[in-house]
């Protein structure tokens, strides 16, 4: 008795001076406590003695050694002993919340802190836009991305969830271009009227934060129309036979894999009749040409384009596509072993291994398209402009073949103690496909109309 309760003394003084704590602090990147974000939390722990202990080091006092208080809008997400993880709610609209916490094996000393909730739309003090492309052309299409500075002087990013967000701002494109996204812009073509790029990006929470950009916009030389025909899928790969799950099964042959799919047959290319003409335009402060291109099907106007003499050519492509590939056949599923016999197999024969499981065939290619006809019409004034245009009007290329799967192996043979039997046999690799065939290139002629 006398020392059940000398270790109990012992337990609890040792308890006691376990629990002698002078301070206690919460360690965590004050950056990331913001609406709607979950930051790290651990623990710094001094002792009467000047000792400093960390709650993810040792584990001496961890952050389940603590009773924790949060206020209105905090959740703890995750306790892992060496740190907590704590939710801000989306909706909170104060600056700060406090935390409260008790050593659990001395309740009477509390510790609070208070914790500062960022709000960085309302720290904000500079949008900048930075356009991920030295040289700005006509007709092409840019990306940009966006960067706030905030009070204290950091550069935040805007995406789509974080400390900054893209529903916080308004971005307008004033002057030649589009809005494609949050992150792209289209730059319409270069003309009198569009010598520039103008873009504004404004705080929706306070307009007076507005800032206005504008980036020359220069003559792009290669235009481009791309009417190709799309590739065809690629077949699937067959598949190798799984056996049901069975209680004997000596000597049974491995089933047969499936085949590979077919590839499939690539598309046509558009093709399309373009009417060339010489033109004075008001956009314009040289003439320049004008390229009509009609549809195939009803000969309406598809698309109307402007060409620079000198500086710019377009590009055509009305290639077919190519085949997609066959799929290859799966793999036989491998013989069983011969019947085993776990005891008085000392008078018995072996038995003869099942024979392995026959590869799927692989499958053919899929045919590549044609390319599409381009008819080019001009006049004698835009003549000495048909070489302003480049068509690309290949055949598309037929698929590969798919392989024929290998056979699955021969079983070995059982364990009768007379010997005998046979390993069974490797089975028959599948055949292969053949491969698609190629399209036939487009035609690109040209008639000279009054």
């Amino acid at each position: 008795m006398k020392n059940t309760l000398l270790v109990l003394v012992l337990i609890f003084n040792s308890l006691l001076t376990f629990s002698k704590i002078e301070n206690v602090k919460l360690i965590y990147d004050k950056n990331e406590v913001y609406k709607g974000n979950t930051f790290k939390v651990k623990l710094r722990i001094e002792n009467t003695k000047g000792k400093v202990y960390y709650s993810d080091v040792y584990n001496r006092y961890n952050c389940e050694s603590f009773r924790f208080t949060l206020g209105k809008g905090l959740k703890i997400t995750q306790n892992s002993g060496k740190f907590l993880k704590i939710k801000v709610d989306e909706s909170f609209i104060e600056n700060d919340v406090s935390i409260k916490l008790n050593y659990i094996y001395k309740t009477s000393k509390e510790y609070t802190f208070k914790i500062v909730v960022h709000d960085f739309v309302d720290e904000l003090e500079l949008i900048k836009l930075n356009l991920n492309s030295d040289e700005i052309l006509s007709k092409s299409t840019v990306d940009f991305s966006l960067v706030g500075k905030i009070k204290n002087g950091d550069l935040v990013n805007f995406d789509e969830r974080g400390k900054l967000k893209y529903d916080d701002i308004d971005i307008s494109v004033l002057k030649g271009g589009s809005l494609l996204s949050s992150s792209q812009i289209e730059i319409a073509n270069l003309t009198k009227n569009n010598p520039s790029l103008n873009v504004r990006v404004s705080l929706k929470k306070n307009p007076s934060i507005s800032y206005d950009y504008s980036f020359k916009i220069y003559c792009n030389p290669r235009l481009t129309v791309n009417l190709k025909g799309s590739n065809g899928l690629d077949g699937l790969n067959g598949i190798k036979q799984i056996s049901k799950a069975r209680l004997f099964t000596g000597g049974r042959p491995g089933l047969n894999a499936t085949n590979g799919s077919a590839g499939g047959v690539g598309k046509r290319g558009q093709s399309r009749t373009l009417i060339l003409n010489y033109v004075s335009h008001t956009n314009y402060v040289d003439s320049v040409i004008k390229v009509d291109i009609y549809n195939e099907a009803n000969n309406k106007i598809y698309r109307t384009m402007f060409l620079q003499v000198g500086k710019q050519l377009l590009y055509i492509d009305v290639s077919g596509g190519n085949g997609g590939d066959g799929g290859n056949g799966g793999k036989g599923e491998d013989g069983f072993r011969g019947r085993i016999y776990l005891l008085g197999n000392d008078d018995v024969f072996a038995d003869d291994g099942g024979d392995g499981g026959r590869g799927g065939n692989g499958s053919d290619g899929g045919n590549g398209a044609d390319g599409g006809d381009i008819l080019i019409k001009y006049t004698k004034y835009s003549e000495r402009f048909k070489d302003v245009i480049i068509v690309r009007s290949y055949g598309g290329r037929g698929g590969k073949s798919g392989r024929g799967g290998f056979g699955g192996k021969g079983g070995d043979v059982g364990n009768g103690g007379k010997g005998g039997g046979h390993l069974g046999r490797t089975g028959e690799t599948g055949q292969d496909g053949r491969d698609g065939r190629d399209g036939r290139d487009g035609r690109v002629r040209y008639v000279f109309i009054d």
